[in-house]
Formats: structure tokens, sequence, C-alpha cells
């Protein structure tokens, strides 16, 4: 349906992800996805009903709407990537289904992308209860998404949404239920929408959500270090831009003005999205980059080119480069935004400066993570390569850290080691894998994140 003025149709208001019923034969499975299809058209009337501009929507679609012929699988990664928001229809049958599983992690990593840009948390899944269920039979990646609403009635909760359409004398019952998540998409749909994934995911590449196993205890998350080395504005180099810097070194925005957000809380929302507990340092009061410091947590040193224009910040730098043979837990990452016209004037300047500064570090990150020390011209390219600077900095932490002995003889145990993990990330960059943020984002104006 095209919208007003002629322009490409708008994004579907929900796309419905269901399972295909197995059923006992083929009339019967015929039977069973006919309510699925009969629920999708009344959902999308009762939505058009409450849309704000009904001529220029196209409400919802499912997998049934592909033609015959049509390249299915890009038509679902499109509709993936940009639809307002995601009705799953919960059964058994769902949870055990793999491809449902990849259309809920591909909606799934937009919502989380939008939490590590912006901090903002998006509710854009409207779960439905197709058929009965159990709590403890749902995938890790569901538990967390509220599904139960209790002003449905009891019939809904005892036997599920497909219950009241085939029941004449709880049609009644079906009409309320099929208000009631009209006026839930309708509310997603036009103020609480991911943003798109652009360009759209491979379908092939994305992962069964309900394979993943759920996140590790909060208490027992590893904690990572992010070591901020930039101007802070009161000290600025001649020549910086600086509307990217603030009171303090993790006030760096070097994305401006493609993107606002500060690396140094991006890349921690990043790293707690996989599980670390981060926190955030300046370079000038890091003991890590001190030559003797032992490893205390991996870390990752967020350096901006123009840090070593100041002459105490990069002697300092320096003195870590000499000894960053025996550091291999602190893994370099450089944002660089190229693009920026006052960086742009002093390229040369600022890359000799990061040779003279820091080429051995350079040299030993290179070639797990060369693309994060040559640069990381924009915030997709930082959230795209920073994960695998974190994988190195956690792997080589775990070899080089010390094993420290029991405190005393009446200890019981030794201290706890670091354990490996797969990174969890999706097709279109992040996965949630049920993720839950209990951490205040934004540090005291003028001292460090520390834990």
């Amino acid at each position: 349906m095209p919208s007003e003025g002629g322009a490409e149709p708008s994004p579907l208001y929900f796309f419905l992800s269901y399972a295909h019923s197995s059923g006992v034969g083929p009339q019967d499975r015929f039977e069973r996805d006919s309510l699925v299809h009969r629920f999708e058209e009344d959902l999308s009337r009762a939505v058009l009903e409450r849309a704000q501009h009904p001529r220029a929507i196209v409400p919802g679609r499912s997998d049934a709407h592909i033609p015959v012929g049509g390249l299915w699988r890009n038509r679902l990664a499109i509709a993936l990537a940009t639809c307002r928001s995601f009705v799953a229809l919960y059964c058994a049958e769902y949870f055990d289904s793999q491809d449902c599983g990849m259309e809920w992690s591909a909606f799934a990593d937009r919502i989380h992308r939008d939490h590590v840009l912006y901090n903002v948390h998006r509710e854009a899944f409207i779960p439905v209860l197709w058929l009965p269920v159990r709590t403890e039979s749902m995938p890790a990646a569901l538990k967390d998404v509220q599904y139960l609403h209790p002003h449905l009635g009891p019939e809904y909760h005892e036997h599920g949404l497909r219950y009241l359409m085939t029941h004449r004398e709880l049609r009644e019952k079906y009409s309320r239920a099929v208000d009631f998540f009209a006026e839930r998409v309708t509310a997603v749909a036009e103020t609480d929408a991911p943003s798109p994934t652009v360009p759209p995911p491979m379908y092939q590449d994305l992962r069964n959500a309900f394979a993943v196993q759920g996140p590790i205890d909060n208490t027992d998350r590893p904690r990572l270090r992010i070591v901020v080395a930039a101007p802070r504005r009161s000290r600025l180099p001649r020549g910086c831009d600086p509307e990217a810097y603030g009171a303090e070194a993790f006030h760096w925005r070097p994305f401006l003005p493609d993107y606002e957000g500060e690396v140094a809380q991006t890349a921690k929302r990043l790293a707690e999205s996989l599980h670390f507990h981060a926190f955030i340092e300046s370079a000038e009061r890091s003991r890590e980059l001190m030559p003797t410091a032992d490893p205390t947590a991996p870390t990752i040193l967020l350096v901006d080119p123009w840090a070593v224009q100041i002459p105490d910040l990069a002697q300092r730098l320096n003195a870590f480069d000499r000894r960053t043979a025996d550091k291999g837990w602190i893994r370099l990452v450089i944002p660089w935004n190229r693009n920026n016209r006052h960086s742009a004037a002093h390229e040369v300047d600022l890359e000799s400066g990061l040779e003279r500064t820091l080429s051995r570090t350079v040299t030993r990150c290179r070639w797990e993570t060369s693309r994060a020390v040559d640069g990381l011209e924009s915030i997709d390219d930082l959230i795209t390569d920073l994960p695998a600077a974190i994988w190195a900095a956690e792997r080589n932490y775990v070899n080089l850290a010390k094993t420290y002995p029991p405190i005393s003889p009446g200890s019981s145990s030794p201290r706890k080691r670091l354990r490996l993990r797969a990174p969890g990330l999706g097709s279109g960059g992040l996965r949630p894998a049920g993720y839950q943020d209990n951490q205040d984002d934004e540090p005291p104006e003028a001292r460090e994140d520390r834990p």
C-alpha cells in the first residue's frame, strides 16, 4: 500500500511471527494455520481503526503474504529490519521453531542496538498466548518478556487465544483480546518502534535466539576496564574540534554530527550486553597503564589521535607502549572520525604522533584486531569491531593474569578465574540474550566511573 505522496510503503506496523502447525494431517494443518491468518486479518483491521494515518500504513504481515516464486528470505529480512513491532504467537511449536528463533533474533538485535547507541529500552515485543505454555519450558531469551495479561480473563490464560476463537460463546472475549493487542501494536508502532537495520541482515546469517543460553548471573560477571585517552575541553590541543569534548576525558564524542553519544558510555553499554561489568577510567588516572602494574581486569584503551598532542598524556601513553609486550590484556581501539574537518586538516600530524607514541601497541594489536587500531571511522564501525577487541582482551587476561593463593590458611578456595564465553553476536551486530541493565550509565560529572 503506497504512502501519501506516492512514496515507498511505510514500514509494517507489526510483523506476525508464528510457527506453522505440524498438525496430524494436511487438512488439520490447513485449518490450524487458517486461524492464524484470521487473527492476522482481525488484528490488521483493528490497528487500521486506531492508527493516526490509516491510509498511509501497512498494518501487518507474516510470511504467508510472500507470493509464490518470491524471494522469501529477502522479503522476510526486509520486513524484520523495518517493522515497527513484533507480534509472536506463543506455543510449544513456536519455541521449537528455528525460523521463529531467527525472526526473534533479528528484531531483538534492533532493540539492543538502540540500547547501545542511545541508552533507550524499547518494549516492542508483543507476545500473544496462542496455546498454553509452561514458563519453565520457554527459551531463556523470552523469560523476561511479559506475556500474561490478567484483564484478558481466565480462559485466555488457561487455554490461549486460539481457544477463544474456536468457541462461539467466547467470541466477545476474543474481540476484547484483539482490541487489546491492536492498542498495544499502535502504541508501540507510533511511539516506541526500534530503529531499522540498514542494510537488512542476510536471513541465512541470523541466529536462533531460542537456542541461546541465558546470561550468567550478574554477581558472576567478569569486570572490564574501559580507559579513555582524550583531551578535556579545558586543555585542548590547537586545531581540534571543541564540540567533541567535555569537562572529562570520558565526555569525548568523536562521531559528531552523525552520532552525539559519548563513545565511552557506548562502549560500556556494549560491553555490558556481552555480560561484563564495565567501568570507565581516564588514561591519566588509570593504574593499569603503569609499566609495572599487574593485570586486574581485561582492558580496552580508547585513544583519541588528538590525545598524543598533549605532552604529559603522550608521555604516559608512551611509557605504557614501551612495556606493551607484557600487557596483552590491554587492547588498543582508536575511534577516528576522518570526516571531521579539524581532523582531516591535521591528519598527517595525528598519524605521526600516534606512530611516535604507540607504535609497539599498534603492532601488537593489529594481528587480532587490525581495524580497531587503524581507526574506526563511524559508530557503526565501533559497534561492529569493538566486541572482537573485548574478547581478545579477556582471552589475554585469562592467559596472563596471576593465580593468587588464598589470603590466609583458613581460606576455603582460591580466587575465581574468568570464563570464556561465546560472544552472542547477531548478524545485525548485537544480540541481548535476555540482558538486563541495572547499572547507572551516566558517570558523575567530575570523577571516574569505578565499581
